[in-house]
């Protein structure tokens, strides 16, 4: 007789064929599988990186500038016209000097005077500050005044209060004066002293 072998049953087959290929054989699949949806996502990561950007680059910024100057001079300068010897009751001298807007932007300018030497005969001095004008022997002549002050050893009085409007690349010349009073005192005799003018500078608004 022949034998027969029985029909296996899926399911047992399927546990056979496991049983043949061996766990590591299942985990090497799914391994596999795995990588290959890596790969994928990979993929369609470097499909959406196109960029592209463009640069616009404006012109230069820079601020203004206020710059004063008087006589051609920045910080200090030296007005050496302004000096006369031998003054005697209501005796007069007088200058020109010229005060520049050398910056971009307008300003208004004001003035203080201080006296050094002698303490006595500095208060006998006046000091008068005239915008435009000129000299005429030993005064000022044809200007307007815009100020004057009497002269003190070791206090900065105002010379000129109101702000003196200059715009910007302009010049005003300015005529200075000095004026020796009535009350001179005997003891002022062979005294001397000298004025250290201020100008100071604000932005017009």
């Amino acid at each position: 007789m022949s034998s027969q072998q029985p029909a296996q049953d899926p399911v047992h087959a399927g546990k056979g064929l496991r049983a043949r290929l061996g766990e590591s054989g299942w985990t090497r699949t799914r391994a596999v599988l795995s990588l290959g949806m890596v790969l994928g996502l990979g993929a369609v990561g470097t499909m959406a990186a196109w960029t592209d950007q463009a640069t616009a680059t404006t012109g230069v910024f820079s601020t203004s500038s206020m710059q004063m100057k008087v006589d051609g001079q920045g910080a200090n300068t030296a007005v050496t016209q302004l000096a006369a010897g031998d003054l005697m009751p209501r005796s007069t001298t007088a200058a020109m000097i010229e005060v520049s807007n050398t910056g971009t932007v307008p300003f208004t300018f004001t003035a203080t005077a201080a006296a050094q030497g002698d303490a006595q005969w500095a208060q006998a001095l006046t000091l008068e500050a005239f915008a435009g004008g000129s000299v005429d022997g030993d005064r000022c002549s044809g200007g307007t005044e815009i100020g004057s002050t009497t002269l003190a050893v070791g206090s900065e009085n105002t010379l000129i209060g109101t702000g003196q409007e200059l715009g910007a690349e302009a010049d005003q010349p300015v005529c200075l004066q000095v004026d020796v009073g009535d009350a001179v005192y005997k003891a002022s005799g062979g005294k001397s002293a000298k004025a250290e003018i201020t100008f100071t500078a604000m932005e017009s608004s």
